[in-house]
């Protein structure tokens, strides 16, 4: 099922140029990556809060973006009003405070997995909007406005942001609703549920996650919840890992993990279902492709100069960063001696291991792969893999229960991407692979 946006909707924001309000801050994040900010080394800065980041967002996906917001007269505001210019975000409607009290919110932000946050607010600049930030904008120029949440918390911004909805209706200029709960910026739960409440009924999209949804209407179940709007509206219930929900006219669809890999296929190889690994070396040493993911371990066939087109071309980065950690995981080969052999072949297969792994064989195939072993040297093939693990890339589970996931995945997916089976079927046969698969191994 796929949900279409009103038509109204899509050709007003087809214009293209959002206007975005509320918060606007610096981030300061710990470093060396992985580690809680008592822990730090040293501090890395950039542009936060929820507005601005809606704003870069915008313009990163090559649409146009302007933010309302106060930032206070000083060097913490420079740098926001900087960093917003150095995205191409419009900065026209940003003012300086005249109060001198008033700061900019910084947020330090830990890149790890369940990270702390710590959001310093007091005298909170962005909360000053006030009615002279909006008395000049024309909403007819505009795709639409961004509402965020926060901005709600206080005045004069509160009464602001009411303003500036009723001016949206009246140019019909859709209102989007990001929820932006953040308890302490607010006097009282009562409070925050009413102001978010009464915006996200008349906004032209909401958007929120579990816990916002609750605090505004006392309601988790995806049902319940559309209950709360009229059918026109657009309700999108963010779920984290899992994707999010889409709600319009009490019809729901989830964006789940096998749609997401559906739709990245449009971006590789024709034959995505038949290549494996080898493949892919094989790809970019022929010159096929300029840039990759591989196994560490296929790093130095790069420069291998009988089979490789590259030689000396090609780099080894670090995994792109996801919020915590890279998007990659260490996976390292071991050794195992069989169950079912005598007492002295186990004690002679495992001399041979010992001696196949000792410091003179590392140092005489020391670029050959990325060795866990006394005695070895990170060289330039390894580079990506050390750069991935100093970022704080963690272990891959492995084990004879993810290897029967492996199995399950590999054999069912392709069915998905290739349309025989719909995501709900998918799901189960995996599930009945999976079952089949581990009561055979004797782990059920």
């Amino acid at each position: 099922m796929t949900i279409e946006l009103p038509i109204k909707l899509k050709q007003r924001m087809a214009k293209g140029k959002f206007v975005i309000v509320g918060r606007a801050g610096m981030d300061l994040y710990p470093k060396p990556a992985n580690k809680q900010t008592s822990e730090a080394g040293t501090f890395i800065s950039d542009l936060g809060g929820s507005a601005a980041n809606i704003a870069v967002s915008i313009s990163k996906l090559g649409g146009r973006s302007q933010i309302i917001t106060v930032v206070s007269d000083d060097e913490i505001g420079d740098f926001v009003w900087k960093k917003l210019e150095e995205h191409k975000v419009d900065t026209s409607l940003v003012t300086k405070s005249q109060n001198n009290n008033a700061r900019t919110s910084l947020a330090i932000a830990e890149i790890r997995e369940e990270p702390k946050v710590v959001i310093y607010r007091n005298n909170a600049a962005d909360l000053l909007i006030d009615k002279q930030n909006i008395d000049n904008l024309n909403l007819e120029n505009y795709a639409g406005i961004v509402i965020t949440g926060t901005a709600l918390s206080d005045e004069p911004s509160r009464s602001t942001i009411n303003l500036l909805i009723e001016k949206s209706k009246n140019a019909k200029c859709p209102v989007i609703f990001d929820v932006d709960y953040r308890a302490n910026a607010w006097t009282s739960i009562s409070l925050a549920s009413a102001e978010l409440r009464g915006v996200a009924k008349i906004a032209d999209m909401c958007v929120g996650n579990r816990e916002e949804f609750e605090i505004m209407f006392e309601q988790t179940d995806l049902r319940k919840v559309s209950a709360n709007f009229n059918p026109n509206q657009i309700v999108l219930f963010k779920k984290g890992a899992d994707g999010c929900d889409i709600i319009l006219d009490g019809e729901t669809e989830s964006y789940t993990v096998f749609k997401v890999l559906k739709k990245l296929t449009a971006y590789m190889d024709p034959e995505y279902l038949a290549s494996d690994s080898t493949y892919a070396q094989k790809q970019m040493q022929q010159e096929k492709i300029a840039m990759g993911v591989l196994w560490a371990t296929r790093a130095a066939a790069m420069d291998n100069a009988e089979e490789s087109k590259v030689v000396g071309k090609i780099k080894m980065v670090s995994a792109p960063m996801g919020d915590t950690r890279p998007a990659s995981s260490l996976w390292w080969d071991g050794l195992a001696i069989a169950k079912n052999i005598s007492d002295a072949e186990a004690e002679a297969a495992f001399q041979v291991i010992m001696e196949g792994i000792d410091k003179e064989m590392v140092e005489a195939n020391n670029d050959k792969a990325v060795w866990l072993i006394d005695g070895y040297k990170a060289g330039k093939s390894a580079m990506g893999a050390k750069m991935t693990a100093d970022n704080g890339a963690v272990p891959y589970p492995s084990g004879t229960r993810m290897g029967a996931m492996h199995g399950a995945l590999g054999t069912v997916v392709p069915d998905f991407l290739t349309g025989k089976k719909s995501a709900k079927e998918t799901l189960a046969a995996i599930e009945d692979a999976y079952i089949a698969k581990a009561k055979e191994q004797g782990l059920m």
